[in-house]
């Protein structure tokens, strides 16, 4: 018993190594979000996931996305899923809340710091415009899983306005990753780009144009 113990302390030291800033295993982690659970196959879900949206990650061909029919409380969401080493099992779930107010994501995120502490790393900007807090976590089976709560009122394109979580397990994502390399050695053997000829050009031509 006191072997585990030492060994169970040794792992938790050695993921604090590195990854700083994660939240040690006595809170426990999350999990799900809106009924949609980590590691679960998409096909739990039956009617609840509009597989006609399916379409691959762009730049990450080993997963693949599907939206989701929000339940109550959520405006919107999706699903990102393995393709290569576990079909089908969940390693993303991303979700928009129905209210997009900043109140609201304040409420939300004491509620966050009350149930899993504080967050472990902030993302947002430094004008608050996009505000994001991360909690990193390692649950029962040592998986790393990462919680993003964040809040967006601007006008650019770069994040979807309102509030959301994010939850991710990041040993899936390496196993989808692995697995497709392992298969398709060609993807990850950088193209050489042929050295352009210098010629001049105007800086005009370089501009977006009406």
């Amino acid at each position: 018993m006191l072997r585990i113990a030492c060994f169970s302390l040794m792992a938790l030291m050695a993921v604090s190594l590195i990854w700083p800033g994660f939240v040690h295993a006595e809170v426990a982690a999350p999990h799900e979000i809106a009924g949609f659970r980590l590691q679960n196959h998409i096909d739990q879900y039956g009617d609840r996931i509009d597989k006609k949206s399916a379409i691959s990650v762009r730049d990450m061909a080993y997963l693949e996305e599907v939206d989701v029919m929000a339940p109550a409380g959520f405006k919107s969401g999706y699903l990102v899923y393995g393709k290569c080493a576990h079909p089908g099992h969940i390693v993303k779930v991303s979700m928009k809340y129905a209210d997009s107010s900043k109140d609201f994501f304040d409420k939300l995120l004491d509620r966050f710091k009350k149930k899993y502490g504080d967050p472990a790393e902030w993302r947002g900007d430094p004008f608050h415009v996009y505000v994001a807090w991360k909690w990193s976590f390692v649950d029962r089976d040592n998986r790393r899983i990462s919680m993003i709560l964040q809040h967006y009122s601007g006008d650019e394109d770069v994040y979807k306005n309102g509030n959301s979580v994010k939850l991710s397990m990041y040993e899936l994502i390496e196993q989808e990753q692995a697995c497709y390399a392992k298969k398709h050695p060609q993807a990850q053997t950088p193209s050489v780009e042929q050295p352009q000829v210098p010629g001049k050009v105007d800086i005009d031509d370089l501009v977006p144009i009406p």
